[in-house]
């Protein structure tokens, strides 16, 4: 009687918005500000959905180095998909690579993004299709084509921004 009493407190704060702050069965404390419950929190929480089948891009490149950027006490299963995450495996795949719940994975990809550490991306596959933005600046003095040339300069390739930019301009698949 005193759990269903609980419970229609919960739902009442609930409903109207309140903060919300109780102990069920007398030992599991339970505390939920209003603004986790706003209409604007729940349609940002609705636009920011992470799908089984997209996958989590981190900015670094180097998975030790990325391992050093997680806060002190990080989860294991941040630590692993931080470590292991690959564009060209959704989250449905490195669930059953990994052993790691589905639900578990997306929730550490929005921890992961959120601490900026990458962000959540679609799958990259043969299929996948990209162009360039129609506002990108692709002039001579252009910043992309400096960082682009600062790093072509580290694989001693031969290969120029424009190069690149021609051979992605057409449509064709990346076999």
């Amino acid at each position: 009687d005193k759990l269903r009493s609980t419970l229609a407190d919960v739902y009442s704060a609930l409903s109207a918005g309140h903060n919300l702050t109780t102990t069920l069965n007398d030992w599991i404390d339970i505390s939920i500000p209003s603004s986790v419950l706003s209409q604007e929190h729940l349609a940002v929480m609705a636009q920011q959905a992470i799908l089984p089948y997209e996958t989590f891009l981190p900015f670094d490149e180097n998975p030790v180095s990325r391992l050093r950027l997680l806060p002190p006490g990080a989860t294991d299963s941040l630590q692993t998909l931080l470590r292991e995450a690959n564009p060209f495996r959704s989250f449905q795949e490195l669930q059953i690579d990994l052993d790691i719940p589905l639900a578990t994975l997306l929730r550490a990809a929005a921890h992961l993004t959120r601490w900026n550490l990458g962000r959540v991306i679609g799958r990259v596959s043969r299929h996948s299709l990209y162009v360039i933005h129609p506002e990108a600046d692709l002039s001579v003095a252009s910043p992309f084509r400096t960082r682009f040339e600062q790093f072509a300069s580290q694989l001693s390739s031969t290969w120029t921004f424009h190069t690149i930019l021609f051979i992605f301009s057409r449509p064709l698949p990346l076999e």
